[in-house]
């Protein structure tokens, strides 16, 4: 139930993206985030690396980022306002469920 899916860390090649795929993917500034906490959030303060947003546009299903993270922990898409972000949970999952 960990959500922890590999992401290589410290990679700047233009060639190295993510694509992340869902529902709601409309981030704040600097609000894709590699985070220690599922959230990416301390309170209301964003947490952890923010990641390079490359492409995103409505409907917002889906942005590609750039993998420029200098750690590994949750991958967390934050939405809403710099002010009151509003994190994706999808990360926090149980892949045992069938």
């Amino acid at each position: 139930m960990s959500g922890a899916y590999s992401i290589r860390q410290n990679l700047v090649n233009a060639a190295d993206l993510i694509t992340i795929s869902g529902y709601n993917l409309r981030p704040i500034a600097g609000g894709v985030r590699v985070s220690g906490d599922p959230d990416g959030l301390d309170g209301f303060t964003p947490e952890g690396t923010a990641l390079t947003v490359e492409s995103s546009g409505s409907p917002y299903t889906q942005l590609t980022v750039r993998k420029n993270s200098d750690r590994s922990g949750y991958l967390a898409v934050l939405a809403g306002t710099a002010g009151a972000p509003v994190p994706s949970l999808n990360n926090v999952n149980d892949n045992a469920k069938t």
